[in-house]
C-alpha cells in the first residue's frame, strides 16, 4: 500500500467489495493492471497485465477476511505461479521451434528464457572451442544470425499487437 493515497487507502479499506481494488492496481503491483475476479468477486483466479497479458493463478485465491491479508496471499500466488511457469518456459524452450514458443509464453518469460539459453548457448560455444573445435564460433554466431532473420520475416506478417511486441524484444536483444 505504499504508493497509494490516504484517500485511496481508505476507500479500498473501507469497503466490504474485493473488486473495488481494481482501480488501485497499477499502484499496488507493478504492471498489473486487473485481477480476475469470478462472477461473485469472492474469488481471484489470475492477473491482467497493463499490455493485457494475462495469467491464471495455480491455485485459486480467495478474497476472505481483511483485503491486506487476501491481498498478499494474491501477491504470494502471483510469485508462486509466475516463478512455475518461468521454470516451464525455460524448460520447453530447447525443444520448441522459437517463434512458436514465444507466441505461447508471458513477454517476461521470452525475455527471461531466452536471455538464459543465451547464456548456456554461449558457455557452450566456448566449451567447444576450448575442446579443439575450429568452427564453433562460426557455426553459433550463423544460428544466431538465423534465428534473427527468421524472427524478423515472421513479425512482418504478425497481425496480433501483443505478439508483434514479444517478438520485437527478442529482436532488439539478439
Amino acid at each position: 500500500f505504499y504508493f497509494l493515497s490516504d484517500d485511496e487507502l481508505l476507500s479500498i479499506l473501507g469497503t466490504s467489495d474485493p473488486t473495488s481494488v481494481q482501480e488501485h492496481m497499477l499502484k499496488l503491483f507493478d504492471n498489473t493492471a486487473l485481477l480476475k475476479f469470478d462472477r461473485s468477486g469472492g474469488k481471484v483466479l489470475g492477473m491482467v497485465s497493463s499490455e493485457k497479458e494475462d495469467f491464471d493463478f495455480l491455485q485459486i485465491q480467495t478474497t476472505e477476511g481483511a483485503v491486506e491479508t487476501w491481498l498478499l496471499a494474491v501477491e504470494v500466488e502471483m510469485m508462486r505461479t509466475l516463478n512455475r511457469m518461468h521454470k516451464e518456459g525455460t524448460f520447453y524452450y530447447a525443444d520448441s521451434d522459437r517463434f512458436e514458443w514465444i507466441g505461447k509464453q508471458l513477454g517476461m518469460i521470452v525475455n527471461t528464457g531466452a536471455q538464459i539459453w543465451w547464456t548456456w548457448e554461449c558457455e557452450d560455444t566456448f566449451s567447444r572451442v576450448r575442446a579443439g573445435s575450429k568452427t564453433a564460433m562460426k557455426d553459433y554466431a550463423q544460428k544466431c544470425s538465423d534465428q534473427l532473420d527468421r524472427l524478423i520475416q515472421e513479425v512482418q506478417t504478425v497481425s496480433d499487437r501483443l505478439l508483434t511486441k514479444k517478438v520485437n524484444t527478442p529482436i532488439i536483444v539478439d
